[in-house]
């Protein structure tokens, strides 16, 4: 969700981002830290104000941002489904959770 509200935003500021997650400035600021980190996002001096900081995202994160989740994947394979075959995964799952 940063990822989108980022790269919707760019250059944006921690504010930008913070409104559109609808989340504070500060834990906004520790999420985006952490994807600074794993190279989604790179924080440059905004030139109309070098006290703030832009961010943007990286090639890595607009890749990330373009991936098939895994759970979008199953979720449009079990629509395909049959109903009797979604009720057979759904008393394999509740037997598998007896079991654990």
């Amino acid at each position: 969700m940063l990822l989108s509200a980022v790269g919707s935003q760019e250059p944006a500021t921690l504010n930008d981002v913070a409104k559109v997650v609808g989340r504070g400035a500060p834990a906004v600021s520790r999420a985006v830290d952490v994807l600074v980190r794993s190279g989604f996002i790179d924080r440059v001096a905004d030139p109309n104000n070098r006290r703030r900081l832009a961010m943007r995202l990286t090639d890595e994160g607009r890749e990330f941002l373009t991936r098939p989740s895994p759970s979008g994947m199953l979720a449009g394979k079990l629509e395909r489904l049959a109903p009797s075959e979604v009720r057979a995964i759904e008393r394999a799952v509740e037997i598998l959770e007896r079991a654990v």
